[in-house]
């Protein structure tokens, strides 16, 4: 587990910042690295979690003290209730598609902090991100299915990288994740099947399954908030 840790000169940062990209399948391998770029502000707590050993439970729970919110960047493998992260080589681990898992944030038990989430994964907005409309002031944004990947082609692997590091970025400079920026994912998706179908991504030789992969993300984008807690 890398973490590094920032605090502004004022105090006990306010806001706790965690980039949690692990990195242990051959898909992993790849996305394992597309959060390193996103900046994070100076005043904030920082913990980039990535590589072969990530435990979120352990940031989420040594740091849930005080009036502190939480915002977790998550990109990695899920499912419907957790999101997953390396194995840890006994029984709690679980097997997908042939490959072992640890579960490292799930439904049960489910704990309010992170306050907001963005999952880049499969699946975690079917049963896990509804949750978070249950604890006041959470908010979620991730995807309700499976997601499908050109995994071979760069150009594509980039594009994708691009949408959930500006994504990202943004959600981590506002503090928060809102419709606005459920819109803005929306946006991004739209740009690049653009990109793809009528600019200068039709030379790819993939561009055709590029916009249909493209177009299938946008679409199971989902976002629940929890009603305010005032």
């Amino acid at each position: 587990m890398n973490s590094n840790t920032q605090t502004g000169d004022g105090g006990v940062p306010q806001v706790v910042v965690i980039l949690c990209s692990p990195s242990y399948t051959p898909l992993t391998e790849r996305t394992g690295r597309w959060l390193d770029g996103v900046a994070v502000p100076k005043d904030a707590q920082e913990h980039r979690l990535k590589g072969t050993r990530v435990s979120l439970r352990e940031i989420i729970g040594e740091q849930s003290e005080g009036q502190r919110r939480h915002i977790t960047v998550f990109c990695g493998h899920g499912i419907e209730d957790a999101l997953l992260g390396p194995p840890l080589n006994d029984e709690r681990d679980i097997d997908r598609a042939g490959e072992r898992h640890s579960i490292i944030y799930s439904t049960e038990p489910f704990e309010p902090n992170p306050k907001a989430l963005f999952a880049f994964c499969c699946n975690s907005a079917t049963k896990l991100g509804p949750k978070f409309s249950s604890t006041a002031d959470a908010s979620f944004l991730g995807f309700g299915g499976e997601l499908s990947f050109v995994s071979t082609n760069d150009q594509y692997m980039n594009t994708l990288r691009a949408i959930v590091s500006r994504t990202a970025e943004r959600i981590i400079s506002d503090g928060d994740i809102t419709p606005k920026h459920e819109k803005m994912l929306r946006r991004f998706y739209r740009q690049a099947y653009n990109y793809y179908l009528n600019g200068e991504g039709r030379k790819n030789q993939y561009w055709w399954m590029m916009t249909y992969f493209l177009n299938k993300q946008r679409l199971l984008i989902r976002y629940y908030r929890g009603a305010p807690s005032n």
